[in-house]
C-alpha cells in the first residue's frame, strides 16, 4: 500500500460503541485514503471523513479491482 491509495478498513472501536448508543446500524467496512503506512509500525494513518484515524493494519486492505 502507497499514500493516495484508497482503502476499505474496519472503523475502531469507539465508532461501533458511539454507534450502538446512538440506535444506529452496526458498521459495515469504511472507505478512506491511506495517508501514510510504515511496516515496522503495523499502523495505518487513514483519512476518513475529514478526520485522521490511526488504525492497525490487520483491519486495513486496499480497495478496489480484485
Amino acid at each position: 500500500m502507497k499514500s493516495g491509495d484508497l482503502v476499505r478498513f474496519e472503523p475502531p472501536i469507539y465508532m461501533h460503541i458511539k454507534s450502538f448508543i446512538d440506535g444506529g446500524p452496526p458498521f459495515q467496512k469504511l472507505i478512506g485514503i491511506l495517508i501514510k503506512y510504515e511496516p515496522w509500525e503495523k499502523i495505518a494513518s487513514v483519512m476518513y471523513d475529514g478526520q485522521i484515524l490511526r488504525i492497525p493494519s490487520r483491519l486495513v486492505e486496499k480497495a478496489g479491482k480484485k
